[in-house]
């Protein structure tokens, strides 16, 4: 998830981790949900109605990519 670092600044290391977040979890959640990048963009914006397993299926993908983060913060 996060980039090898050569630098121990503890302030670059949770952001860096913070911002890859968002893109991780678009990609896993178009991957699982065979969405197009458009397709999630739109939905976002028109706040759009999302079938039961869309639903589902996007609190795994949140649950899975939050704890690969906390994982790697030890």
């Amino acid at each position: 998830m996060t980039e090898p670092s050569n630098t121990s600044n503890i302030l670059y290391e949770a952001h860096h981790l913070i911002i890859s977040l968002a893109k991780e979890f678009r990609i896993t959640l178009c991957e699982r949900v065979n969405w197009t990048e458009t397709g999630y963009i739109d939905r976002l914006r028109r706040n759009a109605r999302l079938k039961h397993l869309e639903a589902e299926e996007i609190s795994a993908v949140m649950r899975a990519v939050l704890s690969k983060a906390l994982e790697s913060c030890k």
